[in-house]
This record gives structure tokens, C-alpha cells and sequence, in this order.
């Protein structure tokens, strides 16, 4: 224990002995400080100038450097620390007064695709030549006059709701859902949970205590405090856990919830590593039984970038980065637009949503490619305006160059409407079915090309009603026809042929309403009976 006293200006003072390399010998040397930290810090610094010359190689302070400032650091941060300092090996048979700034360039030029790496060097080497600088081992920090990296971190993105679905669909054993629920519902980080006991659980006061976390040496769990002070605390505990929390502990046959299978000891790496493994196989079988289902090669080239609301000026980074690295880019979906429309300014008007849906329109023509935003429409979208119907204003669809819209009147069907519209493109609504993979193909298609779809659509409904006797309006807003209501008088009129053929009169009023009478008959010209 170092001795040390209190000078009468309250200082401390002590007196070690420190060997001389150079004279081969120990001098006594005096040494005070305003508090007994400071003292002890003066110390450990004058011992340690004392085992170097200027002639001390960069492997050899490095190395003694090392072993001081990691005795109390976490297994983690020392891997990290010894594997940038393999970075610098290049330095290590210099003398430490012979580095300068080519030599630390040189090696963060070699990292210059990995800048995270990057940052670690130039921190790791700053450290240990301030530390030399404030001995004298060196005269000038060469760091000093080097700029640290930046590193724009990735945002971390949420769980897609396919990959929720795929999660609550998969078949976990106890401890893997117990895993993903403590994960997924409280956003605990991976030692914190590996961490848990029984007793961390107090289901009277519904609350969970986060005191603990578990970090891995050679792979053996060993238990360790929190990363932070800030990071004790207390959770409480979801109203729709707490019946499941209950029952998984109560199976749980040890007070640790997550250890090793076969010897019940706290869980090691190893262990940790193969049920992760196990969770992501299961979850990418899934997701491989969905491709074989919808008939699409899992290898095809498509990208998955996912962004948070209020990124839109992400979005041309991203095009440009997609290019970069697939030159035959030819489409981007954006799952919704309402997630890179500026909010703002929650009265959006109409010249705010055209400006902006048309600086997306400008991106895809400065790139040649095709973008595609899917949309929410209205709760009250009516089928004989569609494209009325878009989220927001007018802008929208007339900053666009091509609209469809996807109209299913009943959820359960497994046909729709698909209405298409646009600049270069005349408005035709398609009947389209989902086939056993869950595509949306055209319906009917190998009818005759001559039969007007709209034609068909009135067949089919006075097949199944019966009879109608009302407005062409009406009758649009019935079946969902996208033409006005004075084309479709028209069109019956030119194809009453067809519409005889398939066993319907028809015939319409004069006047200001303009009725229309369609009936289906049956083989003998009589009216069919109404069901």
C-alpha cells in the first residue's frame, strides 16, 4: 500500500523509488498531489516513465500500455482494444518518438472502407500517445493533428409486420420465446436477458428488475453489472404477458431462465450462438416455404432497405447506392408514401403535395427507372371515382404520371378491380383473381377480345340479380364501372346483340333521369323468377 501524508497546505506528498534504464540504477524521486487520487495517478505515471527510454519501441508501451488501462474494463471492450491494436502492427518495431502522422494515415488509409474500424485506431493511438506526450516519451501527439473519422451510425429498424407474422407463426421451444419476448416487448439487450433469474420477476408489484447482465470469456457465461447505472431499472410488465410470463417461469426447472441444455450451468456462448441460429433457421424456413408458395425465386435480385418516417431525402442516397452496385436498376417500391411525405405541416395543402410527389417523379427520370409509391386511400373510396380517393389532396395524383388503384369490395374475395389510369394511358378497369399462390393474374382473359369488360361485368351482375331498373348512374356505382354514366347508356345500346345472346332485354327511358331496364329472361323469352 503506497505511503503518503498530508503536508501542512493540505496537499499529499510520498517519496518511490523509480529505476533509471539508462543509469541502470533506482533514484528516489518526491511526488504530491491536491487529493489522494491525483497522488495515486502521479505515482503509477512516474513508475511507468521510468521503465521507458526514447529508444522504447511502439510493441512495448503499447503492450504495457494494455495491461494498465484493462484491468478493469469488461471482456468485450479488452477484445476490442487488442484487435485494433493488431491493426497497428505496422508500428510496432518503430521507436515512439519516430511515428508521426504518415505513419497512423498509413494505416487508417487501409481502414478507409471500414470507418468504424477506422475511428478505433485513431482513438486507441491517441490515447496511448497522450499518455507518452505527458511523460515525455514523446514530444508531440501525432493523433493531434489527425481528424477523427465519422461514422453515421445505422438507424436500427423495427420488425416488418412479416416478420411479426412469421415470428407469431413459427414453432419456439420454451427458452427461444421466452428469448424473443423479453427482446421484442421490452427491448432488453442480449446480457440483460441471458441475465434474468425467477427472482427478477415480481409479479405482485408487475414489475421486472434489470440489474445484471452477461458477458462471455472464452466461452463462459459470467455475470457482471449493467453497462450503466442508467441501465438499472425497472420494468413493468405487459398486461398480455403476464399469464404467459407465469407459466414459462413456472416450468423453468432453475432459478437462472437461460442456461446451458445438458449441465444446467449459466449459459455459455456456444449455447447462446446455437439457439439464435435455431430462432433465425426457423424463421428462414418460413420465409422459404412463402417464396415456393407464391412461385418466386428466392434468388432473385431484389434489395430491402428500410427507413423511418421523414427520411425522404434518404431516398435519392439510396437510389444512388442501389446503382452503384446493380447498374441495371430498373424499379423502387416505397411501402407507404405516407412514411416520406413531409409532415410537418399537418394541413398539407395542394401545391406542397405536388411539389413533392413531383420531385420523387424527377428522381426516377434523372435515374431511368421506374418508382412506384404505394398509397392509402380514403375509408369512403367509391368505386365510380377511384382515383378520387387518395390520401391526401389532388396533388398527389396530378404530380403522377400513372395511377392504379386495387378495389376489392369484399375482403374475402378473391377477386378484384384493378382500375388503371394515366397520362399516356386511357382508363380501363381489369378483373383480376388471386390464383392458389396468392398472385393477382387477369381474370377471364381468354374471352373474346371483342367483348367490352365492361359488357362482361354487366352480364355477370344481371346473371346474379336478376333484373335491374334504375340510372346508368346507379348501375356504375353498383357494379364499379370507371366510365360516366352516359357511356355506359351508349355502349348497352351498340352491344344489345351480345346482351340478347346471353338471355338479357334491354331497354331504357326517355327523360330527365334516363332509366335503364335490364332483365334476363330465360330460353323461352320469359321473365326468369326472381330468387
Amino acid at each position: 500500500m503506497l505511503s503518503r501524508k498530508q503536508r501542512a497546505d493540505g496537499r499529499y506528498a510520498t517519496t518511490i523509488l523509480v529505476f533509471n534504464p539508462i543509469t541502470g540504477k533506482s533514484e528516489r524521486r518526491y511526488i504530491c498531489a491536491n487529493n489522494t487520487r491525483e497522488l495515486n495517478k502521479r505515482v503509477l505515471e512516474a513508475k511507468v516513465s521510468g521503465c521507458f527510454t526514447d529508444k522504447t519501441l511502439f510493441k512495448d508501451y503499447s503492450k504495457q500500455w494494455y495491461e494498465r488501462n484493462m484491468i478493469t474494463k469488461s471482456a468485450n471492450t479488452k477484445r476490442m482494444y487488442a484487435t485494433t491494436l493488431n491493426h497497428c502492427e505496422p508500428l510496432n518495431d518503430l521507436q515512439m518518438k519516430k511515428i508521426n502522422m504518415s505513419h497512423i494515415n498509413a494505416i487508417m488509409n487501409e481502414l478507409k472502407n471500414h470507418p468504424n474500424q477506422s475511428q478505433k485506431v485513431h482513438m486507441t493511438l491517441n490515447s496511448i500517445f497522450k499518455e507518452a506526450h505527458r511523460l515525455n516519451i514523446v514530444k508531440v501527439n501525432p493523433c493531434d493533428f489527425i481528424p477523427k473519422p465519422s461514422v453515421v451510425k445505422n438507424e436500427k429498424r423495427v420488425l416488418t409486420s412479416n416478420e411479426i407474422k412469421i415470428l407469431n407463426s413459427i414453432i419456439l421451444t420454451l427458452r427461444e420465446k421466452l428469448f424473443i419476448t423479453l427482446a421484442w416487448h421490452y427491448g432488453l439487450r442480449k446480457g440483460e436477458i441471458l441475465a434474468l433469474k425467477k427472482s427478477d420477476f415480481n409479479f405482485n408489484a408487475m414489475m421486472i428488475s434489470i440489474n445484471k447482465s452477461i458477458e462471455f470469456t472464452q466461452n463462459q457465461g459470467k455475470e457482471k453489472g449493467t453497462k450503466s447505472k442508467s441501465s438499472m431499472r425497472k420494468l413493468p410488465m405487459q398486461n398480455g404477458d403476464v399469464d404467459y410470463l407465469k407459466k414459462t417461469l413456472a416450468k423453468c426447472p432453475m432459478e437462472n431462465l437461460f442456461t446451458n441444455v445438458d449441465d444446467r450451468k449459466p449459459i455459455s456462448a456456444q449455447s447462446y450462438k446455437r439457439m439464435w441460429e435455431q430462432i433465425k433457421g426457423k424463421m428462414k424456413k418460413d420465409i422459404d416455404e412463402r417464396f415456393n408458395l407464391f412461385g418466386i425465386d428466392k434468388n432473385i435480385d431484389i434489395q430491402f432497405r428500410i427507413g423511418s418516417k421523414g427520411n425522404y431525402f434518404h431516398l435519392d442516397k439510396c437510389i444512388q447506392e442501389w446503382k452503384e452496385g446493380y447498374p441495371n436498376l430498373i424499379a423502387v417500391f416505397v411501402d407507404t408514401y405516407g412514411k416520406l411525405r413531409d409532415s410537418s405541416n399537418e394541413k398539407a395543402n395542394y401545391q406542397d403535395d405536388y411539389k413533392q410527389t413531383s420531385e420523387i417523379r424527377e428522381l426516377a427520370v434523372e435515374n431511368n427507372i421506374a418508382i412506384i409509391l404505394l398509397h392509402h386511400l380514403v375509408k369512403d373510396c367509391r368505386k365510380n371515382s377511384p382515383f378520387e380517393a387518395f390520401y391526401g389532396t389532388n396533388g398527389i395524383p396530378a404530380a403522377a404520371d400513372n395511377m392504379m388503384v386495387l378495389y376489392r369490395e369484399n375482403i374475402m374475395s378473391d377477386t378484384a378491380e384493378l382500375m388503371i389510369t394515366g397520362k399516356s394511358i386511357p382508363m380501363r378497369s381489369i378483373t383480376i383473381k388471386q390464383n392458389e399462390r396468392l398472385l393477382w393474374e387477369a381474370y377471364d382473359e381468354e374471352q373474346d377480345e371483342s367483348l367490352d369488360v365492361n359488357i362482361a361485368k354487366v352480364i355477370n351482375y344481371i346473371s346474379k340479380e336478376k333484373k335491374f331498373n334504375d340510372t346508368a348512374n346507379e348501375l356504375c356505382s353498383r357494379i364499379g364501372l370507371v366510365i360516366y354514366p352516359n357511356q355506359l347508356s351508349t355502349l348497352l345500346s351498340k352491344n344489345v346483340e351480345i346482351l340478347r345472346k346471353n338471355n338479357i332485354v334491354f331497354s331504357k327511358g326517355r327523360g330527365k333521369k334516363r332509366w335503364l331496364e335490364l332483365t334476363l329472361v330465360d330460353d323461352s323469352g320469359a321473365d326468369a323468377p326472381m330468387e
